[in-house]
C-alpha cells in the first residue's frame, strides 16, 4: 500500500482522511501544519501528498510549489 502524508490545519478534517486511509491499508502521516509538512517531506517519501488548499501562514499551492 501507499506512503500518504496528509496537511491540513483542521485536526477533524485529518482525523477523519486519516481513518478512511488506514482502513485502506495505507500508511498515513498527518501534521496540521505546512512548515512542519515540507519538513516531513525533506525527512521521508510519500507515494501521496494530499494538502488542504486553505491554511493560515502558508497555503496549500505555495506548499506544493
Amino acid at each position: 500500500m501507499a506512503n500518504i502524508l496528509v496537511i491540513d490545519d483542521d485536526t477533524a478534517v485529518l482525523a477523519t482522511v486519516e481513518l478512511v486511509l488506514k482502513r485502506q491499508g495505507h500508511e498515513v502521516i498527518t501534521t496540521t501544519d505546512a512548515y512542519a509538512g515540507l519538513g516531513r517531506l525533506e525527512q521521508a517519501s510519500f507515494d501521496l501528498v494530499i494538502v488542504d488548499i486553505f491554511m493560515p501562514e502558508m497555503d496549500g499551492l505555495e506548499t506544493i510549489n
